[in-house]
C-alpha cells in the first residue's frame, strides 16, 4: 500500500505545485495506518531458511535491523561478486538516500541524504578513513580501498552518528574487511575483471593459511583503466583539449590523454589467538595510483581536468580483540597510522597527510540494558609549503533499554579539536603571513562541544514498529576547509564549526516474504560549510566588446567559450548561516523461492537563502530490480535493474537537468568454486547526466567478472 501512496506522491509532485511539509507528513502517516491495519492479520515473524545465498543474506540483515531504531542497509560480498562491483561507491549506489557523482574512472563523490564531504564518515574495521578531502570527493578516499578485501559494507543513517563521528550528519559507511583465517587450512582466490565502460582490466590474487592458532592473508591487485566511456565523446575530447591548453605553460605539465588511471594494491594480515577468547591482528596495506585524471566543473563542456601523477595510501594497524572481561564484552583496542600523498607532475613536491588514530570500544550488558562505550584520539598532519595539524579527542557512550514493547536509547559524545600551523625552518615568516590558504599561516585554535542522540522505538505488533530519533552533530572544519590544498582557498581563522540538529521518524514491516521500511528526516544546520565559485573580471574591455557584438550574454552566462580571457575564477570555502534539509526514503524486499524483487526510492530538499547551497538537493530517484535464480547445480541467475530519476525537487544545475531512466542486465552462475558474472549497463544507450555531476554518465557498456575460490578447510 505504501508503494501506491509513494507513486501518488510522485505524480502529484510532477505538477510542480509547491505544497506545505504537512502534506508529506500526512501521506507518511496515512501509509503507516494502512499498513498497520493490514499487518494486524499477520502473526509472529518467521525466520525462514532460504536456500538462495543473496536472499538469505538480505533476510538475515533485515531481521537484525528490524529492532534497530535507525536506518541501515548492508551490501554483502555475494552481491559485490554477482554484480561485478568495482569499488565502494558503486557498491552503495542503489541504496535509498545515497547518490553518486563521478569525476572520472577513479574519483567518485558519495552523498547520503544530499550531504557530502566530511558529513559522510567512512570506517574500515573501526578506523576512520582519513577524510581531509585530498581529492575533494568526501567520504574519505574510498577508491583507495581494494574491494577484493571487503566482506560487507554497512550504510548507517540517523542517530548512530554519536557512535562513529560527531560530524556524520549524512551517515556512515562502515566497511568490514576479511581478517586472516584462524581455521586450519589453506586457501586461494583468483579474480579477473573486465569493464568496457572504464576500459578497465583488473586482476586480484588472494592467498591465506592457518595452523589453527596463527593465520595469514596476502592479497595483491593490479588495475588498468584506460578511459571513461561516456555518452558524448566529443564533449569529453573538448574538455581534455581545453585542459591541456590551459595547463601547457605549467612547469610540471603532464599531457592528459584520457579519464583513466593505473593502480596497484598490496595488503598483508596476520592474526593470532591468545588464550581462549582473545585475538591480536596485524594489518598492512599499500595502495598506489598513477596517471589519475579527475574532472571538475559544472558540466563537461565547461570542465577542467586535473591529472595527478601519483597518489599513495599506506596504512598500518594493530588491534586486540577479546570476547569478555568481567562485565565487559566485545572489547576492541586498535592503533592505526595512515599516510596519503598526492603530486601533480613527477617533479612536484605534492601534498602529504599523516593520520594516527587510537580507539577503545566495548559493550556492557545488564539483562535488558545494553551499553556501548569508547574513546578515540585522532591526529592529522598535512605537509605542503607549511605544516598544518589537527588533533581530535573524543569519548562516547550509548545505551539501549528494552521494556515491554518499547526500546529507549540515548547517547552522548565529548569532542575537542586543536588546530595549528607552523613554518618549516627554511620558510620566510613575513612572506607566509601574507599568503592565503594552505601556504599561509593562522593562529592556533581549539574547539569543543558535546553531541547527543536520543529516541525510542515502539513495537506495534510482531511485524511492525515505529521509531523516532533526534540527534545533534558538531563538525570542526577539516584541514582542507580551513586551509585548503592547491588552488582552492580555505576559510581560514574565520571559519566556524558546523552545527546541526536532526530528527527522523521511521516505520518498518517484517513478514515472512515481504520487508519494508520508510522514513522522513529533517536537519537544521548552523554555520553550514560550503564552497562557492568566485569570479573576478580581469579584462573588462574585452568583455564589453564581446557583449556589444552579441556573442556574450551575461544574463544567461554565455561567454562564447572565452571565460578565461575575461575572468579569473577560484573556489573558496565559507560558512552559510542557515540551511535546512529534509526528505523521504522507502525500501522494500519481496522474496519467494527463486524470485526476489527489490525497490527503493528517495529524495531530499535543501533549503537556504544561499544560492550556492541550494544546489545540493537530490531529486526523486527510484530503483527496482528483479532477480530470478534457477535451482540446479550451476545455480544460474539473471537480474534486471531499472532506475528512474525525475526533476523534483528542482535541480538547480548549470545548463539544466533532464529526467532520465536507465536499464541494465546482470547474469551469472556458480560451479565448483567458480563464480562468473556479467552484464550490460545502460542497455538503451541513453545520454544522461546525474544531478550535479560535471560529467555525463556511462554509455552502453559490457562487464564480466570471473572468480575462483579454493580452500582445504572443511565446511
Amino acid at each position: 500500500m505504501f508503494l501506491k501512496i509513494w507513486v501518488m506522491f510522485i505524480k502529484f509532485k510532477l505538477n510542480m505545485q509547491p505544497q506545505p511539509i504537512s502534506l508529506y507528513i500526512l501521506l507518511f502517516c496515512l501509509s503507516l495506518l494502512i499498513n498497520t491495519a493490514r499487518a494486524a492479520e499477520t502473526h509472529t515473524i518467521k525466520k525462514i531458511e532460504i536456500t538462495h545465498g543473496s536472499q538469505n543474506e538480505r533476510r538475515k540483515n533485515n531481521e537484525a535491523n528490524f529492532y534497530k531504531p535507525y536506518s541501515k542497509q548492508v551490501i554483502s560480498e555475494k552481491t559485490i561478486k554477482e554484480e561485478s562491483i568495482r569499488d565502494i561507491a558503486e557498491a552503495v549506489r542503489d541504496i535509498p538516500g545515497v547518490s553518486i557523482t563521478e569525476n572520472g574512472s577513479f574519483s567518485k563523490n558519495i552523498k547520503i541524504r544530499g550531504l557530502q564531504g566530511p558529513r559522510v564518515s567512512t570506517l574500515i574495521d573501526g578506523i576512520k578513513l582519513s577524510n581531509q578531502g585530498m581529492t575533494h570527493t568526501g567520504a574519505g578516499e574510498t577508491g583507495m580501498q581494494d574491494i577484493a578485501n571487503v566482506k560487507s559494507i554497512e550504510v548507517i543513517k540517523g542517530s548512530p552518528a554519536v557512535l562513529f563521528d560527531p560530524g556524520a550528519s549524512g551517515g556512515v559507511i562502515n566497511i568490514i574487511t576479511h581478517k586472516a583465517p584462524l581455521k586450519q587450512g589453506l586457501g586461494l582466490k583468483q579474480r579477473f575483471t573486465y569493464d568496457e565502460g572504464y576500459d578497465l582490466k583488473k586482476s586480484t590474487t588472494i592467498m591465506d593459511a592457518s595452523n589453527g592458532v596463527v593465520g595469514a592473508r596476502l592479497s595483491y591487485s593490479k588495475t588498468l583503466s584506460e578511459d571513461y566511456k561516456i555518452k558524448g565523446e566529443d564533449d569529453k575530447k573538448l574538455a581534455i583539449s581545453r585542459s591541456n591548453s590551459l595547463n601547457s605553460m605549467a612547469p610540471n605539465f603532464l599531457p592528459i590523454n584520457d579519464l583513466g588511471y593505473r593502480s596497484e594494491s598490496l595488503s598483508a594480515r596476520v592474526s593470532s589467538k591468545i588464550g581462549s577468547d582473545s585475538i591480536v591482528d596485524f594489518d598492512w596495506n599499500n595502495w598506489t595510483g598513477k596517471d589519475m585524471s579527475l574532472i571538475h566543473g559544472p558540466s563537461i563542456g565547461d570542465a577542467i581536468i586535473i591529472q595527478y601523477d601519483r597518489m599513495d595510501r599506506n596504512s598500518h594497524a594493530i588491534s586486540y580483540r577479546k570476547d569478555n572481561l568481567a562485565l565487559l564484552s566485545d572489547i576492541n583496542i586498535k592503533y592505526a597510522k595512515q599516510t596519503q600523498f598526492q603530486a601533480i607532475g613527477s617533479s612536484a613536491i605534492g601534498v602529504q597527510q599523516d593520520t594516527e588514530q587510537f580507539n577503545i570500544i566495548s559493550d556492557l550488558n545488564f539483562d535488558n540494558l545494553m551499553l556501548k562505550m569508547g574513546t578515540e584520539v585522532i591526529q592529522d598532519r598535512a605537509k605542503t609549503l607549511i605544516y598544518s595539524t589537527q588533533d581530535y579527542y573524543g569519548a562516547f557512550t550509548n545505551l539501549e533499554y528494552i521494556v515491554a514493547d518499547w526500546t529507549f536509547f540515548g547517547g552522548a559524545r565529548f569532542n575537542q579539536w586543536q588546530a595549528s600551523q607552523k613554518l618549516f625552518s627554511d620558510t620566510n615568516l613575513s612572506v607566509a603571513q601574507n599568503l592565503i590558504g594552505i601556504s599561509g599561516i593562522t593562529p592556533p585554535r581549539t574547539n569543543s562541544s558535546p553531541t547527543f542522540a536520543t529516541g525510542m522505538q515502539y513495537a506495534v505488533n510482531q511485524n511492525n514498529n515505529l521509531s523516532l530519533n533526534i540527534n545533534s552533530t558538531y563538525r570542526n572544519p577539516t584541514l582542507l576547509e580551513k586551509y585548503a590544498f592547491g588552488a582552492t582557498l580555505g576559510g581560514g581563522i574565520n571559519m566556524q564549526p558546523e552545527e546541526g540538529k536532526h530528527a527522523e521518524i521511521s516505520w518498518k514491516y517484517l513478514g515472512p516474504k515481504l520487508s519494508t521500511s520508510t522514513s522522513i528526516f529533517y536537519s537544521d544546520f548552523k554555520n553550514y560549510i560550503w564552497i562557492k565559485n568566485i569570479r573576478r573580471i580581469i579584462n573588462q574591455a574585452a568583455l564589453n566588446a564581446c557583449i556589444a557584438s552579441g556573442q556574450c550574454n551575461t544574463a544567461i552566462g554565455e561567454y562564447d567559450n572565452r571565460e578565461d580571457e575575461f575572468f579569473q575564477s577560484y573556489i573558496k570555502y565559507y560558512n552559510s548561516v542557515k540551511v535546512t534539509n529534509w526528505g523521504m526514503e522507502f525500501n522494500a524486499q519481496y522474496s519467494i523461492a527463486q524470485h526476489e524483487i527489490l525497490i527503493g526510492s528517495s529524495f531530499n530538499e535543501i533549503k537556504s537563502a544561499d544560492i550556492f547551497v541550494k544546489s545540493a538537493a537530490q531529486p526523486i530517484n527510484s530503483n527496482i530490480s528483479y532477480r530470478y535464480e534457477i535451482n540446479n547445480s550451476w545455480k544460474p541467475w539473471v537480474k534486471i535493474k531499472a532506475q528512474y530519476v525525475i526533476d523534483t525537487p528542482k535541480v538547480e544545475q548549470h545548463k539544466g537537468f533532464d529526467l532520465y531512466s536507465l536499464l541494465s542486465l546482470h547474469t551469472g552462475l556458480k560451479k565448483n568454486g567458480f563464480v562468473v558474472s556479467a552484464g550490460v549497463r545502460n542497455i538503451m544507450d541513453k545520454e544522461y547526466r546525474a544531478a550535479y555531476s560535471g560529467i555525463n554518465g556511462l554509455a552502453r557498456s559490457f562487464f564480466i567478472n570471473i572468480d575462483y575460490d579454493w580452500n582445504s578447510r572443511k565446511p
